[in-house]
């Protein structure tokens, strides 16, 4: 489970940076990712809007080296201070299968977070509820191996944090490149309901890339609720970079990556297209 906030990152990111103008349309980015240089795995971006509302879709799946499973999020908004935001996600195969959803509205909203997975090494089910930045735990079950240990999490951990569905609306919110700088250089503290850990963002730089893309750098450093590796080796902290490029207004991510323990693993676009994609994501 130790890369899941990794991935939720990822969708968040694919799923959010995206802006649209008024009228109605729809464009899809189909991407490719790699481990180590090797094919692992296929996903699409779908974002559809018409009259002021935004419909954000992602989609993919994972194979090869590490193993086999496939995750989705939906998001979607009417762009305005006091109108809700309806936010999906669920996950299954090597990262464990589970599912969450809210629904939010206004700057500050109260969330009841629910969400649940399991893995080979144990399952979790919890239900946390999110008002103006304190996490309280409703309830919380966590069964794992007996030899499982995890950093343990305190009252300070829950304060002034967000989860990863508000965060995902926050990303959602990036319209203009001072959004973007934004995103890139702030940090958010994110609760799971297991697990505490930070986002920090490094600034953005010119990526170098002939598509004139701007490259937003991210640190992910975990705080607490991690599982302990044997040896008490303690979780990693690790930066992610995110190509973004800007066209007709639109922020489309390009690129993503960031580092695992079995290599680099690197998602990039394939192609940009109008309209909805002619088939659906696939594993390589």
């Amino acid at each position: 489970m130790r890369a899941l906030p990794l991935l939720t990152v990822a969708c968040a990111v694919a799923a959010g940076t995206t802006a649209l103008p008024a009228h109605a349309q729809t464009k899809s980015v189909a991407y490719s990712a790699t481990l180590a240089g090797l094919p692992v795995g296929s996903g699409t971006l779908v974002v559809d809007e018409a009259n002021g509302a935004i419909r954000y879709r992602v989609e993919g799946g994972i194979g090869g080296m590490l193993g086999f499973g496939k995750f989705a999020a939906t998001a979607s908004t009417a762009k305005t201070d006091r109108a809700p935001t309806a936010l999906r996600t669920s996950w299954s195969g090597l990262f464990g299968k589970g599912e969450s959803s809210a629904t939010l509205a206004g700057a500050a909203p109260t969330l009841r977070y629910a969400a649940a997975a399991t893995s080979s090494s144990g399952r979790w089910d919890h239900v946390v509820r999110f008002d103006r930045g304190a996490a309280a735990v409703e309830r919380t079950e966590v069964k794992e191996e007996p030899e499982a240990q995890r950093s343990p999490v305190t009252d300070s951990h829950r304060k002034d944090v967000v989860s990863p569905l508000h965060l995902l609306s926050q990303v959602m919110a990036a319209d203009s490149a001072a959004d973007i700088d934004r995103l890139c250089a702030g940090r958010s503290a994110v609760f799971t309901g297991l697990t505490r850990f930070d986002l920090e963002g490094l600034g953005r730089t010119a990526a170098g890339t002939t598509d004139n893309a701007t490259r937003c750098r991210m640190r992910y450093v975990p705080v607490s609720g991690q599982r302990i590796d044997p040896g008490a080796r303690p979780p990693e902290t690790r930066v992610f970079e995110i190509d973004i490029v800007e066209r007709d207004r639109r922020f489309l991510p390009v690129r993503i990556a960031f580092p695992s323990r079995l290599g680099a693993v690197v998602i990039a676009a394939q192609s940009v297209t109008n309209g909805a994609p002619a088939t659906r994501a696939a594993l390589d």
